[in-house]
């Protein structure tokens, strides 16, 4: 496994970053993926969680695919759901199969489309705690199906579709977790319009900042006290 991102790299992934952005934040030379994700001196601290995000999703589809499974694993793990829970145990499964990750795409698919119409027949009606309960399932079984998508492409080595749909599928997590605090908050506070887009804001921002720390945590090595990696302590083995 290649830990090493360059600005060449980048190019070949049709990063948005011009070539003279790349050249100031990478040079001729590589950086380790962690760094990628962490660093924040000079040209980097205006890099955005949204961008290193982006860059591990297209490392990890083609240097390290398990740890892009986990990744979307973790991010499943903060949403409700049938089918998060079913894509998650497969994703976190070394023996599921391509055949495995379409069909519960399949079945994942169903579910969203079916609990989308019915959050409209709810919103129609003016039930806005339903309706959105219902669009908050049909986002998370849409972006259980996107992870099982990544998962499945990443298996065929098309790996920039995989961390494509990779991406996908964090966002529609996402809006999966804004759409429940709606719900939750429509049904406290009795349809206040302004406290129930702050609590849905604050819930969006919070997982989104879970995603990104989710990401660092899989390739950033644990630290000791003293601030040394334990693998190194321990050595190569």
């Amino acid at each position: 496994m290649n830990r090493n991102i360059t600005a060449k790299m980048n190019r070949e992934w049709f990063a948005c970053y011009s070539d003279d952005r790349l050249a100031a934040l990478y040079g001729e030379g590589e950086l380790d993926i962690a760094e990628v994700m962490t660093r924040r001196d000079g040209e980097w601290a205006d890099v955005s969680e949204l961008d290193r995000r982006w860059v591990f999703s297209q490392w990890s589809a083609q240097q390290a695919p398990h740890l892009l499974r986990e990744w979307l694993a973790r991010v499943l793990d903060g949403i409700e759901g049938e089918h998060p829970k079913t894509v998650t145990a497969l994703l976190r499964d070394p023996a599921a199969t391509r055949e495995q990750f379409q069909l519960a795409r399949y079945q994942a698919d169903r579910e969203a489309d079916a609990a989308w119409h019915e959050g409209e027949k709810t919103a129609r009606s003016g039930e806005r705690p339903a309706a959105y309960s219902a669009r908050a399932l049909s986002y998370a079984s849409r972006a259980a199906s996107y992870a099982a998508l990544a998962a499945a492409e990443a298996k065929t080595f098309d790996t920039r579709s995989a961390g494509k749909s990779a991406l996908c599928a964090v966002r529609l997590a996402l809006c999966a977790t804004e759409d429940a605090a709606r719900a939750a908050s429509y049904a406290a506070v009795s349809c206040e319009e302004h406290v129930v887009s702050y609590s849905a804001g604050a819930s969006r921002s919070s997982a989104e900042e879970a995603s990104y720390v989710a990401a660092c945590a899989i390739v950033c090595p644990p630290q000791t006290d003293r601030g040394v990696a334990k693998d190194d302590q321990a050595g190569e083995k």
